[in-house]
């Protein structure tokens, strides 16, 4: 096969890396056989023999097996032609790069590079070229001798004496990598082994690993060994000198570095290199560390303590910085303390290292700083081991003396305060070397030293350091988290070690430089950030202490603004500018401080010569940076802020605020705004940056854990208390502590005030806290910081220790911003159901809130002084602001409100629990008090106005969404608006939304809940237990839901004890319209009667008393009347329905003995339409029944006629008996219906009914002459309703009644006059009952009812009332009233009772009533009716006796009728016969009797007048011609006459003593009647007689004769006593004989009576 077959083949192999290759092979080895034709035919034959190999193979594996292969490039490097080496040395260049020298061939191609260093430049430097990478590729096989002739082709260069420095650059930079090759060797890998496993060859070789100890190495360690120990001994000559004197006669060690000597530049270059890149095997391998500490180390120490130049310095400080490692610690702990004890002793002010080494120590520590683990190793290793040197320590304490040293310190420039000089010393332009000396390599002397460069040198390192301890305090931090193990334990308590062990010196450098005034901003603010730094570490390790101090340092250098000359002067200043203006200023202080506010502060503000000076609001870009620092750490640390942590950001921030923003308002109500210091020269990009981190700092809260929070609430707590309430001075700091010798004297006794210009200060970032906290409150465990807050808020709105109205008002508003803007950020959620939950989350702490500021502002006592400073006003105002917010909330939340319902109503109601009965309680009389009452009194009606507001807002959209539980807080609140009386037009509207609670219970109706017969609810009720039912979670459905609507109609009749009528009235009307319409929704009647109805009937008030009331009663009667008969109706099944009843009539009852007859006629109205009602019911109980009769009668009549004026009602109590009497018909029907109308209810009723007869006044403009008043025919018509068929008692009572009512107008109208004649005037006296047409009624009642006597029996039972009638007629009869009202005028009165009488009269002399009356009784009445028979012909006066006689004559025939029969004469006795007939005698008489007669009669019984005036001489008496004068009832006079003379005629045993009763008054009257006509007809000769007189004379005569004529001669013995008297007439009847002739018919009688009476004597005779 052909070159190009062959190569074409290769080619086609697939293009890899052996392709290209093969092509440069054969390329290289053709030009080889071109060239070594003319030259060497040696190699040509080689040459050709390769390229028959190189056709045959097809990898690098195949070429190795053809040593042969490389023969021809072998033979071109030793023949020392330049061409043929050129190309053999290209060709062995591409076979280096892969391997495919086979490993026999090695030595001879080794040999040819060696020859090849010795030819032209260009060759050396392509051998330069090739040796790394042919070690790269062969490094397995190259050790030993091989090795180093490798390593010979670099060294070879530094000897040959026409080196370029080209080649001897390369050849160092050749050898250099060769080094770090081998070096690197060590850590290769072949076939899955590294270099410490294989052996090569079988050799090991013994290796010291310290001055007694060897160990067997293979040959790769043993080359490196070798090769490091060559190194170490070409730099070192001298040393390496002497050992080898010491060492001759030992063994000679073959050399890997064939050199006598290095330069030490170049070799410590290589051992940098050496010590950079192969860290590995100097802390892998022992032998080569213990070569590194016997050797390198200590020939680095010598060139830094003698050094011979400035860039061998520099070397060894590189070198050592490489050393200054953290794996080299441990191996070599005592040779790196040597080397950083020399290093800082180098820094030390008491060395005498010339200061450009002092700066090379402290960039080897910054440039060691970058890796702060190997700081806090060395701390680990050195400084906290006691039996080693503090290597850390030192250094810091030694930086400290640097700064402290005199040619350092005035550098500094430090100041007292925080200062910005325009043109700072230190900056990183001038400060900073463009090139750090450690890098300067290729100066032989030092540059110039800037003491600048020194100070920023230490300035850096400290910095890093604080940042490195940050970073180092943020992994520990971060392991703590972790859980716990013994190796995280350990390196926590070594960060914590090291921190505390470097803190505070680290803390005194940057302390140092803060306050030095030589630093640029840029760089102040790089230390800022590195003090930041350092209290971030302390504050992740939980340092509270040291971030304290970091914190402190801030703080103070912040707040102390000024030192104590500069605020005099600035006070001078200010007094110098403003002293001319003083008078104006006094002039127009009332218009600088708010005009709300003048009035309030008069008292206490001071004049402008007394106030004190504000501090100077001074603040630059450095104290922003401090400020924002602080802010920073807090940012990031605030999560684990100690208390006073957070003191120190708030105290220092509530200054800034003040510097920034000037005092706050509540500050300026005693000062001017001249008063007021400048503020400070702060562009707005800076104050937005101090807003920024404020903003960031708030912004992390919410990441704040619970407790942290809470740490964060409780500091900001603390400092608004002390703020508010302790005493600070002006300053933030006391005066003499700036005189201080010492800053940390200062820092040890300082301690900052807070400042008293902005005391709202704390109140504002607990709301902006609160605002970015939102999410917190609304989590699952955010109930605690939220009470945390609100409860210090609240506590500040409960007391009156803060004496400015300005922050209570402005505290106030705060609070009810944080509620608003919680409200508003749930609000702000787009997610219906989130917003929903989170609202629900948040709403019972939201509510919550507001309820407990209230509660806690009406803990507070109220005294007078209270009013005037008007603390009482801006407690009102809270409440107010207060009551506002929570109807914002509503009206955008109440929908999603859900659990705080009750809280919302407790706050609702808060106006009527604050400030309650406080104020009214004060005793204040004074006019200016009055008006501060006023004013209390009229903010406490805008109180109730907003919290009706905000209640109506719920009532109108909510009511319908609330749970039930609430409704009886809905309830309570609308008692409450109901009560109050400072709005009338509130509580009307609050008595209507009764209703709509009431409709809210009938929507939430069940039909279960009418199931339970509710027993067991009536008895918890009744036990006390109605509010623990309608508030335990536990009750029954049943049992709650009835509970509330008893609650509700409980609270409605309470609202009705308000004294103001309307609205007791409106409770009332609301009550029983409610009752009406949702009546099927409502709990057991005997529940609301119980515990509603019950309280309302029983409650023992004046109010009854009261007129205005009349109409109230009137609304609540009448309710009940229409109630109590549709709901209480099962009176047998239901023992509650009878005491319902019975305490509703009890209640009228009540009512019915008011001092207001207003409210008694209501009563009564009402009473008789409840009669009506009742008599509709069924099975009325006994009970009731008993309780509407003693009701009625048991009312007691006051004869009043006082008219009481309301707009209701105009009555009297005239009215209310006249009523109480129309209402006894209803009365009267339902008794009848039950049969209850039994003697005692009609004996009762008629007592009152004559009670209301008797009233003593008529209604004005009325007469009862000829008709009855009103009331007294109420009166009648009453006694009508009684039937006469009733049982006979009952009758008997009516009958009493009307007998009594008879007299009315005779012994009650005269008692009447009587007593009240000298107590009314003459127009009253009329107003005086005559009685006149009531008693004429009263009498025909009586008549009427007795003419149906038939039908009744009379009960003899009640002989007595029997008695009381006949006397009551009978006294009726004595008066004789002629009043007649009939329609004819025919019967008067007296005629009726006559007529009665008789009836009665009748019925008791029956056979079977008369015997069964008792004796006495029999004698009262027939004494009675003896005197009632006599009574008609009585005569009393011409005018009576003239309108009267007829009836009187009929009466008496009727009466006399009776007399006369057998049955009834018989029990007369005599004396009732002797009235009777000396009545009938003296009634006989027509003319009046002359003084003979007179003295006949005189003193005598009639038997002596008889028998004087038959035996006297009627010739010695001298009649008279003078007619006497006529008496009246002449008719009655001719009965009398005819009567005297029948009644002896009567025959039979009953009439005997009649008989002899009328025999002595018919013979006296006779005799006397002849008497007077014989001795008067002897005077008056033929002088007519007058008629009456012949009449009468005639008419005796006609008797007697009749009575003569009687006496047959059967009788003559049975009227023996009557012939006797009668014979005494004999003679005087035949004296008239002579003149008998003068009267007709006279002379006839004469004569018959004389024989008849002849024909007697002579019969009586026999």
């Amino acid at each position: 096969m052909s070159s190009a077959s062959a190569t074409s083949a290769v080619a086609a192999s697939g293009g890899s890396q052996f392709g290209i290759l093969h092509k440069r092979l054969d390329a290289d080895l053709h030009s080889l056989l071109s060239e070594s034709k003319r030259k060497s035919s040696e190699v040509r034959h080689a040459c050709e023999k390769s390229l028959k190999i190189l056709r045959t193979v097809q990898s690098s594996d195949d070429l190795l097996r053809h040593p042969d292969f490389v023969v021809p490039l072998v033979l071109a490097c030793a023949s020392r032609n330049a061409k043929l080496t050129t190309i053999s040395v290209q060709c062995l260049q591409g076979l280096a790069s892969l391997n495919c020298i086979p490993r026999e061939r090695l030595s001879e191609v080794l040999d040819a590079f060696i020859e090849a260093t010795h030819l032209a430049i260009e060759i050396q430097l392509k051998i330069l070229q090739i040796v790394p990478i042919f070690f790269k590729t062969y490094a397995q096989y190259l050790y030993g001798g091989l090795l180093a002739k490798l390593v010979l082709c670099c060294t070879n260069l530094f000897h040959l004496p026409t080196k370029s420095s080209i080649v001897t650059s390369t050849a160092s930079a050749a050898l250099q990598q060769l080094v770090d090759e081998i070096f690197e060797r060590l850590s290769y890998q072949w076939d899955g082994k590294t270099a410490d496993d294989m052996e090569q060859l079988g050799e090991t070789f013994d290796v010291m690993v310290s001055n007694n100890d060897t160990i067997k190495v293979n040959t790769f360690r043993n080359d490196a060994n070798q090769l490091f120990d060559n190194l170490i001994s070409a730099m070192d000559t001298k040393r390496a000198a002497a050992t080898q004197d010491a060492t001759e006669s030992a063994p000679h060690v073959p050399r890997i570095l064939e050199v006598k000597e290095i330069s030490l530049d170049y070799g410590l270059e290589v051992l940098e290199s050496l010590l950079k890149n192969n860290r590995r095997a100097f802390l892998h391998y022992p032998d080569l560390q213990f070569l590194l500490r016997i050797k390198a180390i200590p020939l680095l120490l010598r060139c830094i303590s003698t050094p011979k130049s400035f860039s061998l310095t520099v070397r060894a400080y590189r070198c050592i910085q490489l050393l200054l490692n953290k794996e080299y610690l441990e191996p070599m702990s005592l040779e790196i303390e040597v080397i950083l004890s020399l290093l800082i002793h180098g820094i030390s002010v008491g060395s005498n290292v010339p200061q450009w080494q002092r700066i090379l120590s402290l960039e080897v520590f910054n440039e060691v700083s970058q890796d702060f683990n190997m700081i806090k190793s060395i701390y680990i290793m050195y400084d906290n081991s006691e039996e080693k040197k503090q290597v850390v320590t030192a250094l810091l304490e030694e930086c400290i003396n640097v700064l402290q040293s005199p040619e350092v310190l005035p550098a500094l420039a430090r100041s007292k305060v925080i200062e910005k000089l325009e043109m700072p010393l230190i900056s990183n332009e001038t400060a900073v070397a463009r090139t750090k000396f450690m890098f300067l390599l290729d100066k032989n002397h030092p540059p110039p030293v800037n003491v600048s460069y020194l100070i920023w040198l230490i300035l850096s390192l400290s910095n890093s350091w604080s940042e490195s301890l940050s970073n180092i305090a943020m992994d520990a931090s971060s392991d703590m988290n972790e859980n716990n193990n013994e190796e995280i334990d350990l390196r926590n308590s070594e960060v914590m070690g090291f921190y505390n062990g470097v803190f505070a010196n680290l803390f005194h450098i940057n302390e140092t430089f803060l306050y030095s005034t030589a630093l640029d901003t840029q760089i102040f603010h790089t230390l800022v950030r590195s003090f930041q730094k350092l209290g971030h570490g302390a504050g992740l390790l939980h340092l509270n202490d040291k971030l304290d101090q970091c914190l402190r340092v801030f703080s103070i250098a912040i707040v102390n603004n000024t030192t104590k000359s500069e605020s005099t002067q600035i006070e001078e200043n200010k007094r110098l500018s403003t002293s001319d203006k003083s008078g104006v200023l006094s002039s127009i202080g009332g218009s600088l401080i708010g005009l709300n506010e003048v009035n309030a502060t008069n008292a206490t503000t001071k004049k402008p010569s007394e106030k004190k000076s504000m501090h100077p609001r001074v603040l630059n870009s450095k104290h922003l940076s401090l400020f924002r620092a602080m802010v920073s750490l807090s940012v990031s640390l605030g999560a684990v802020f100690s208390p006073v942590n957070w003191n120190h950001i708030f105290i220092t921030w509530q200054w800034v605020s003040y510097y920034i923003y000037g005092p706050s308002t509540d500050f300026m109500e005693s000062y001017y705004s001249q008063d007021i210091p400048a503020q400070p020269n702060l562009s707005r990009n800076e104050i937005n940056t101090v807003e920024t981190g404020i903003l960031k700092l708030l912004e992390t809260t919410p990441l704040y854990s619970q407790p942290a929070f809470g740490t964060l609430i409780t500091s900001l707590i603390e400092s608004s208390n002390a703020t508010l309430f302790d005493d600070f001075s002006y300053h933030p700091i006391d005066s003499n502590l700036e005189d201080a010798e010492t800053e940390q004297q200062v820092e040890r006794e300082i301690k900052l005030n807070y400042c008293i210009y902005n005391k709202s200060f704390y109140i504002t970032q607990l709301s902006e806290l609160s605002t970015f906290n939102y999410s917190r409150f609304w989590n699952g465990n955010g109930k605690d910081p939220w009470w945390h807050i609100m409860d210090y808020f609240v506590n500040l709105l409960g007391t009156r220790r803060i004496s400015s109205t300005t922050l209570r008002l402005y505290i106030a508003r705060i609070f009810n911003s944080i509620i608003k803007t919680i409200s508003d950020e749930v609000g702000s959620i787009d997610d219906i159901d989130d917003r929903t939950k989170k609202f629900n989350m948040m709403e019972n702490l939201i509510i919550g809130a507001m309820l407990k500021a209230i509660e806690e502002m009406s803990n507070l006592k109220i005294e007078k002084s209270d009013i005037y400073e008007g603390v009482v006003n801006t407690e009102s105002e809270i409440l107010l602001e207060i009551l506002s917010t929570l109807k914002s909330i509503l009206n955008e939340f109440g929908d999603l409100l859900t659990q705080s319902w009750l809280t919302v109503f407790k706050i609702i109601n808060s106006p009527f629990e604050l400030l309650n009965g406080s104020v009214d309680s004060l005793n204040v009389k004074e006019t200016e008090d009055s008006s501060l009452l006023n004013a209390i009194v009229q903010k406490r009606t805008e109180m109730v106005q907003v919290s009706y507001e905000v209640f109506k807002l719920v009532s109108d959209d909510f009511l319908q969404t609330l749970p039930l539980e609430v409704i009886r807080y809905v309830i309570e609140t609308l008692v409450h608006y109901v009560n109050q009386d400072k709005n009338l037009n509130i509580s009307f509207s609050s008595i209507s939304q009764f209703w709509l609670v009431g409709d809210y219970l009938r929507v939430r109706f069940e039909p279960e809940f009418k199931t339970e017969t509710g027993k067991k609810l009536i008895e918890k009720v009744n036990q006390g237990q109605l509010m623990e039912i309608i508030t335990s979670t536990d009750s029954d459905p049943y049992d709650f839901y009835n509970g509330l609507w008893t609650f509700l109609l409980k609270s409605l009749i309470e609202c009705s004890n308000d004294k103001r009528i309307e609205v007791k009235k409106g409770a009332l009307q609301t009550f029983f319209r409610i009752i009406d319409s949702h009546s099927n929704c409502l709990p057991s009647w005997d529940l609301i009667h119980s515990i509603v109805l019950k309280p309302l009937l029983t409650k023992n008030s004046q109010d009854e008393n009261v007129a205005e009331y009349a109409e109230f009663f009137n609304v609540c009667i009448s309710g009940l009347t229409n109630l109590y008969p549709t709901r209480f109706t099962t009176f047998q099944a239901d023992p509650v329905c009878t005491e319902a009843w019975l305490t509703f009539l009890g209640f009228i009852e009540r009512l019915l003995v008011s001092k207001s007859t207003g409210v008694k006629y209501v009563a009564i109205n009402n009473y008789r339409e409840l009669l009506k009602s009742m008599y509709l019911l069924d099975d009325v109980s006994t009970e009731i029944l008993q309780k509407c009769e003693q009701l009625w009668n048991g009312y007691v009549i006051v004869y009043n006629d006082s008219i009481e004026q309301n707009n209701f009602i105009v009555k009297n109590e005239y009215d209310c008996v006249l009523e109480l009497l129309n209402s006894f018909a209803e009365l009267y029907q339902l008794m009848e219906k039950y049969h209850r109308v039994d003697f005692p209810f009609v004996e009762n009723s008629l007592g009152l009914f004559t009670s209301a007869a008797k009233y003593p006044l008529l209604p004005q403009h009325t007469k009862d002459n000829n008709r009855p008043s009103s009331l007294q025919a109420a009166v009648l018509s009453g006694l009508t309703l009684f039937p006469s068929n009733k049982s006979n008692d009952i009758e008997l009572l009516i009958i009493f009644q009307l007998s009594n009512m008879t007299t009315l107008m005779f012994d009650t109208r005269e008692k009447i006059l009587k007593k009240l004649a000298s107590k009314l005037s003459n127009a009253t006296l009329t107003r005086i009952p005559s009685f006149e047409a009531v008693s004429y009624l009263a009498s025909k009642s009586l008549f009427e009812r007795l003419d149906k006597i038939d039908d009744i029996t009379l009960p003899i039972s009640k002989e007595k009332h029997l008695l009381k009638v006949l006397k009551k007629i009978f006294l009726t009869l004595l008066e004789k009233p002629l009043i007649d009202l009939s329609k004819d005028n025919d019967t008067p009165m007296w005629v009726l009772c006559s007529r009665a009488f008789r009836i009665l009269s009748t019925e008791l002399f029956k056979p079977d009533v008369h015997p069964s009356l008792s004796s006495s009784i029999q004698e009262e009445f027939h004494n009675i009716f003896i005197e009632i028979t006599s009574f008609p012909i009585k005569r009393i006066n011409w005018a009576t006796d003239s309108a009267s006689e007829k009836n009187d004559l009929i009466e008496y025939n009727q009466f006399k009728e009776i007399l006369l029969k057998e049955d009834v004469i018989s029990y007369m006795n005599e004396e009732h016969l002797q009235h009777f007939i000396s009545s009938v005698w003296s009634a006989s008489f027509v003319y009046e009797l002359d003084e003979l007669e007179k003295a006949f009669i005189e003193n005598k019984n009639l038997s002596e007048v008889t028998r004087r005036v038959c035996t006297v001489d009627l010739k010695e008496i001298f009649g008279s011609t003078v007619e006497p004068k006529l008496l009246s009832k002449t008719y009655c006079s001719q009965t009398c006459l005819n009567d005297l003379s029948k009644f002896i005629t009567f025959e039979g045993q009953q009439f005997e003593t009649l008989r002899k009763v009328s025999t002595q008054y018919v013979v006296s009257r006779i005799a006397l009647c002849i008497r007077k006509y014989v001795s008067d007809e002897n005077l008056v000769d033929r002088a007519p007689i007058p008629k009456v007189r012949k009449l009468e004379l005639l008419t005796l005569l006609k008797g007697l004769l009749d009575i003569v004529l009687n006496l047959s001669r059967e009788k003559i013995k049975d009227y023996a006593v009557e012939i006797d008297s009668l014979l005494l007439l004999h003679p005087l009847v035949l004296k008239m004989i002579p003149s008998s002739h003068k009267v007709v018919g006279l002379q006839k009688l004469v004569t018959e009576i004389s024989l008849n009476f002849v024909t007697v004597m002579s019969t009586s005779q026999i």
